[in-house]
């Protein structure tokens, strides 16, 4: 509503629009341009009057809090806090740096580790590949001059019946099958590299690289009189080389010579 010109009273009145009056000759006028304004061109500001109120009240607790916050930092050096800050940033960023750079280095030792190792098993499995030559290398060998058989010819052969393992701590050459299974013989115990040897000296394959007349299974050949005996037998007339069997020939050129045997027709 508009503001009256003249109150007889102000107890009608909101309180907060009572500065707005003053009293003169017992009654209350209003102060608007010292009443050059008619009462009926008085606007209603009571809207604007209720704002400016609240505007006043949060100017008041702006201005409290401010000086809560004057006195809680009224100690504080702005430049130097801002120097603090600025050498934090500058400390964590060292310390970012020296992160990356150990990371390197780790990276490097572990690059280096890993080529030491490598290195390492390398030499380790040149030195078991050595050791592996010898130790086989060694029993065939042995088993083979025992035996009278050809080294340079049987000693392939013979290694690729043959690998080494460790048993106990210790490296031993043990004979194996196609599938790399130990072998064992008649009485159940692992097959010796001599034994393998002298299988190989009675199969037709590797006969011929035995010296003539090295001992050799039992057996007698055809038409003999039996091997070792001293004696010469009949030599039967449809006796062929080719289908002989190895420890036959030999049997057979034991007892009546090579020359005998060469005669015989294929």
């Amino acid at each position: 509503m508009p503001l009256q010109a003249t109150l007889e009273s102000l107890e009608s009145l909101p309180e907060e629009f009572h500065e707005d009056y003053e009293e003169k000759d017992g009654k209350f006028h209003l102060k608007l341009l010292n009443g050059l304004v008619s009462a009926d061109k008085v606007e209603d500001v009571s809207g604007l009057k209720s704002a400016l109120a609240k505007e006043r009240e949060n100017a008041s607790n702006s201005s409290k809090k401010l000086r809560a916050l004057e006195e809680q930092f009224s100690g504080i050096d702005l430049e130097e806090y801002n120097r603090l800050k600025e050498l934090e940033k500058t400390e964590a960023e060292k310390n970012a740096e020296k992160k990356g750079e150990w990371d390197k280095l780790k990276l490097q030792m572990t690059e280096a580790h890993n080529e030491e190792l490598g290195k390492r098993t390398e030499r380790e499995n040149k030195l078991l590949s050595v050791l592996e030559r010898k130790t086989i290398d060694a029993e065939a060998i042995s088993a083979l001059n025992e035996l009278e058989g050809n080294v340079q010819l049987l000693l392939p052969h013979v290694k690729n019946h043959v690998k080494m393992v460790e048993e106990d701590g210790t490296f031993v050459a043990r004979v194996v099958d196609d599938q790399g299974n130990p072998r064992v013989n008649g009485e159940g115990n692992f097959l010796t590299v001599k034994e393998l040897v002298s299988e190989m000296r009675d199969q037709d394959t590797y006969a011929g690289a035995f010296k003539v007349g090295a001992k050799s299974g039992t057996g007698t050949p055809p038409g003999g009189s039996g091997e070792g005996n001293g004696k010469k037998g009949v030599i039967p007339s449809d006796l062929k080389r080719g289908v002989m069997k190895t420890k036959d020939k030999i049997a057979f050129i034991k007892e009546h010579g090579e020359a005998e045997f060469m005669k015989l027709p294929f």
